[in-house]
């Protein structure tokens, strides 16, 4: 009787990865086909997707037009990294590994060095962004230091590989899905405001494109690693599963927050047009926060009406109905 082997790595998560481009071995399958929903529902609830929903924003294009060049890029990209995602339970390969059948070994060469590019590039985007993040975190934290600490981080988290990553997803998946879900309820709340938004793009097709490209190219940069965050399922995992959870996780991912990037850029029109200061200020003077026992009391004395202040926009703001116990609310509406 053959004897069966023992996995050395299983579903081990703090245990650097053993295995690199080689095939990864039956007995160390594991896995289901919803780790690859957690994983690219994390994966994309990003800094760097929430900043693409600036770019139709700049462009003056309608909430309307907007959203469809965000839904359509953004399917067409999920169902390239879902397609790519299901082929790594059969090939236990990683997917620039898999190209080879196709364009032979040399060939291989030419998508390797465009992924390399292209890694380089989002590699860039994405530390720029979580470095205005941490020093927006952090004010005393330099922008070169920030920069430092996040590719250490990066840099370990990518050493302990497959199992550590996809633990890592699972939680953030909750974590930042709750993180956004507040910003998104905060931007509805000054739905006046974000109504109020008109577009002034004169060229609609130009900027379909732009969004349509944008949108794309941020779900189908992920392809050529598809497959390396699938390649550890069983090969009897059903590809029909495995391509639909990854591509569902990361279209509502990158949907959603590409839409909630068009809220803060509209709401913080004006003020900054770097995402993380925008995204900061926004959330910080438009979050409703509860008055202070002092500023009650200090209400009481106040008269019953508020006198009428001119405001940014050249407006006067008018006395409000509940007096000045709700002059704030006027004061932000207004700026």
């Amino acid at each position: 009787m053959a004897h069966q082997r023992q996995a050395v790595y299983g579903d081990k998560v703090m245990k650097v990865e053993p295995f690199s481009v080689e095939k990864v071995p039956r007995q160390e399958r594991h896995g289901n086909a919803f780790g690859q929903f957690t994983l690219w529902l994390g994966s994309n609830l990003t800094i760097a997707d929430y900043a693409l929903g600036f770019i139709p924003v700049s462009l003056g294009m309608s909430w309307i037009w907007a959203i469809i060049a965000i839904l359509i890029g953004n399917i067409v990209g999920a169902v390239v990294l879902g397609l790519c995602s299901a082929m790594g339970p059969t090939y236990g390969l990683p997917q620039l590994i898999i190209t080879r059948a196709t364009f032979g070994r040399v060939g291989g060469y030419v998508p390797g060095l465009l992924n390399f590019v292209s890694t380089i590039g989002w590699f860039t985007v994405n530390n720029i962004l979580g470095s205005f993040g941490l020093h927006a975190l952090f004010p005393g934290l330099s922008f070169a230091a920030a920069s430092v600490i996040l590719v250490v981080v990066q840099g370990i988290v990518a050493m302990l590989g497959h199992n550590f990553i996809h633990a890592y997803e699972r939680v953030m998946s909750v974590v930042l899905g709750i993180v956004f879900a507040i910003v998104t309820i905060i931007s509805l709340t000054h739905w006046t405001k974000l109504s109020a938004y008109h577009a002034v793009n004169h060229n609609l097709a130009l900027g379909i494109m732009v969004v349509v490209g944008a949108t794309f190219s941020y779900l189908g940069s992920w392809g050529p690693y598809a497959s390396d965050y699938s390649r550890y399922l069983s090969p009897e995992a059903s590809k029909v599963r495995v391509g639909f959870a990854a591509a569902i996780g990361s279209f509502i991912a990158s949907a959603w927050l590409e839409i909630v990037g068009m809220f803060v850029a509209v709401l913080a029109a004006g003020h900054s047009a770097n995402p993380i200061d925008a995204l900061h200020r926004t959330m910080g003077d438009l979050a409703p926060s509860p008055p202070s026992p002092s500023s009650s009391a200090a209400r009481r004395q106040m008269p019953s009406t508020c006198t009428p202040i001119p405001c940014r926009s050249g407006h006067s703001i008018s006395k409000s109905r509940d007096g000045c116990s709700s002059c704030w609310q006027v004061l932000l509406a207004c700026s």
